[in-house]
């Protein structure tokens, strides 16, 4: 049974955008290049939805999430995560099986009844979304950390299973340096419209000539300069014909340089061995 009197959604949330969520929703993450953008577009729009329920209590379609999806299934995501041996792979089963169940909650409290209330079907893509962007973010983070620690380096993550520290601005710190772990660079594109504010940013980057997403990191000019200091100079765009060597790119809000991963832990074993933080002979 429906508890809903009313959906409200922002006027800025155009016919382009329902039409976006709609593909998103039915082929299952699958969008092209050019539909992304719109679509991050509209479900960051969505945060400010409103359901009204039949007791006149109203609450955002971010509460909403928070609340049902993030309150009962992130903490027991994450420790689940930390127990698999193959985080790549295995991670995708955790995610679905949260997926549709959180479906069902939805639509057991009545707050996904698209017969008689449409718009509901854009507060369960909404929830769909962000649950899919957050399994996807934290199982990364999971495999970065691993990978940094089997590499011997020094560094201090945030505490995945506190929900305050999941929340923090920065994912984890190294020699001072504070770092995101990003699963895109979306970070960089102009829709953010801010200029970054951690040290580096550790993701991932399509190139075409090798037709394979490799393992970047970008940094601020204070941090590079710590540790090495060289660049090339290039754009975004061009990473392929320049990696691997370290790059300066220049984005909406400034300037990054940009080094192969591999590279840079080499960067920051040798800085740290440098610094006294690590045993040069482990």
């Amino acid at each position: 049974m429906s508890v809903v009197r009313r959906i409200i959604i922002p006027p800025e949330v155009t016919v382009e955008h329902h039409r976006v969520v709609t593909r998103y929703v039915q082929s299952m993450r699958e969008l092209s290049a050019d539909d992304w953008p719109l679509a991050i577009e509209a479900f960051n729009l969505l945060r400010y939805a409103v359901v009204i329920r039949l007791d006149d209590r109203a609450y955002t379609f971010a509460q909403i999430y928070d609340e049902l999806v993030d309150g009962r299934y992130a903490t027991p995501y994450i420790k689940a995560l930390l127990e698999l041996d193959d985080v790549s792979q295995e991670s995708v089963r955790l995610w679905a099986v949260a997926a549709r169940q959180l479906y069902q909650d939805l639509t057991e409290v009545g707050l996904h009844d698209p017969v008689h209330h449409p718009n509901s079907r854009l507060l369960m893509a909404y929830c769909l979304y962000w649950w899919h962007s957050f399994c996807k973010g934290y199982a990364f983070e999971v495999e970065i950390f691993r990978d940094l620690e089997q590499s011997g380096l020094r560094f201090e993550p945030h505490d995945l299973l506190d929900p305050a520290a999941r929340r923090s601005p920065y994912d984890l710190l190294i020699s001072g340096f504070r770092g995101d772990v990003k699963t895109s660079t979306y970070f960089l594109q102009k829709a953010s419209r801010q200029r970054v504010s951690s040290d580096f940013f550790i993701t991932r980057v399509w190139l075409p000539g090798q037709r394979a997403r490799i393992l970047v990191v970008f940094l601020q000019d204070l941090m590079w300069d710590a540790i090495d200091g060289e660049t090339l100079v290039a754009r975004l765009a061009e990473l392929d014909a320049v990696l691997p060597h370290p790059t300066r790119i220049a984005y909406h809000g400034g300037k990054l340089v940009v080094i192969e991963y591999a590279h840079w832990k080499d960067k920051m074993r040798q800085y740290q061995t440098n610094h006294g933080e690590v045993d040069d002979n482990a």
